[in-house]
């Protein structure tokens, strides 16, 4: 495998094609917050981080569009997680690019994710790097190389839906954010409930 380097572009991907179970089968990455959606904050955040960025959604494409350079359906039935929107974007993935992965419901997701996960992936030369912070791995906010992301369909082949079980065929390791465990906490608010309110576990 290319040992990775800190000159390869990188790709982001915003993950938003989860059914919304916790909040009530809505489409988690349209729900408001603050003066914009769940999803265009956390977009807001990882732009700038990449060099293009897509959105992985199964719904509302054409506002999930706006958020970045596009967007990807996943190409299996429906809601087999977030491997199969990280799948659904290998065709916009070059060789020579990394790959950026971020959920739609990390609102304060660090500004210096990207660059501080490329700095360990190229320090190890792992092939994946995911941040780690308040004790809890964080297997969706994490960094790939191209060759290892294109090994996630034999893994879904296989029957396999784990981000954790993926990431133990492959080399790679966490990253420790120690100063920023609630820039990881989740938005598990459903509909109805104020445009923020206690929205964050």
């Amino acid at each position: 495998m290319p040992t990775p380097t800190a000159a390869e572009p990188v790709l982001g991907l915003l993950l938003a094609g989860g059914a919304g179970h916790r909040v009530g089968g809505a489409d988690k990455g349209m729900l408001p917050f603050g003066t914009s959606t769940l999803a265009g904050t956390v977009a807001a955040r990882l732009r700038p981080q990449v060099d293009r960025l897509l959105v992985a959604c199964n719904r509302h494409a054409t506002r999930y569009a706006a958020l970045g350079d596009g967007v990807v359906k996943d190409r299996r039935p429906l809601h087999q997680g977030p491997l199969a929107g990280l799948e659904a974007a290998l065709a916009e993935l070059p060789p020579n690019w990394l790959l950026a992965l971020a959920p739609c419901d990390v609102p304060a997701l660090p500004v210096d994710l990207v660059a501080t996960l490329r700095g360990a992936l190229v320090a190890r030369s792992d092939a994946v790097t995911w941040a780690r912070a308040g004790g809890r791995d964080h297997y969706l906010c994490a960094l790939l190389t191209a060759e290892a992301a294109h090994q996630v369909g034999a893994y879904l082949d296989a029957g396999g839906r784990s981000v954790r079980g993926w990431y133990d065929t492959l080399a790679g390791s966490a990253v420790g954010f120690s100063d920023e465990a609630d820039a990881f906490s989740n938005y598990n608010q459903g509909p109805g409930s104020g445009s923020r309110g206690a929205v964050l576990s």
